[in-house]
């Protein structure tokens, strides 16, 4: 399960909580080819496909961050919490700038949107470890829990890395996590950070950011 909030706009970035998550970075290589992945249910016969999300996709993509929270403990609220209301709308006006959002869902064809992960583009100031500044940044991976363990959100994580590596400028790509994520994160080629990421949160409450 990931842990990391979205960020209100290009200029943000999550921070490193000791009791829920670390900050992992992307150096490896990723596969091509890997849009058109499926997940272990395919194997079977149910043919659940790694697709990329569309407008109409943002409720699912809500739906699947509340079940994110719940997952790490943090009450979502019910379905007229306002943050589901202005989550959607930011769903929406992300997936409608697609040079610098994307989300990967599965679409299982009994269950509909079971899994999901995005990304976004961070602008960053170029340093001497490279001049690029255009950084990724990976969160809200999420799945429901009956379809859990069957690599979805592998299959989310890994189109997404390789959205990242094809169609975008991004140097590295970012994520925080919960233990639960470490070694999916890292079999893909994510790696702890020397130095700890840390966030001030300028309006209460502070829960306002997950």
């Amino acid at each position: 399960m990931d842990y990391d909030p979205a960020p209100s706009s290009a200029g943000s970035f999550p921070w490193t909580d000791p009791r829920r998550g670390r900050l992992l970075m992307h150096r490896a290589a990723t596969p091509r080819g890997i849009i058109g992945l499926v997940t272990s249910s395919a194997i079977s016969g149910r043919d659940p496909l790694v697709r990329r999300a569309d407008v109409d996709d943002a409720p699912a993509l809500v739906r699947l961050r509340a079940v994110m929270f719940d997952a790490m403990g943090i009450p979502a609220g019910g379905a007229d919490a306002a943050w589901r209301t202005a989550a959607e709308a930011w769903f929406r006006a992300q997936l409608e700038q697609p040079a610098c959002f994307a989300a990967f869902v599965v679409d299982d064809p009994l269950l509909g949107v079971v899994s999901a992960a995005c990304g976004i583009l961070d602008a960053r100031a170029p340093g001497p470890r490279g001049l690029g500044v255009v950084r990724g940044h990976v969160f809200s991976i999420a799945t429901d829990s009956p379809r859990r363990r069957r690599g979805h959100a592998r299959a989310c994580l890994t189109a997404l890395v390789a959205w990242f590596r094809l169609d975008t400028g991004a140097e590295t790509v970012e994520l925080s996590a919960t233990s639960d994520g470490v070694e999916l994160y890292t079999s893909l080629g994510f790696r702890e950070r020397a130095h700890p990421t840390m966030r001030l949160g300028l309006s209460a409450p502070t829960e306002t950011f997950l």
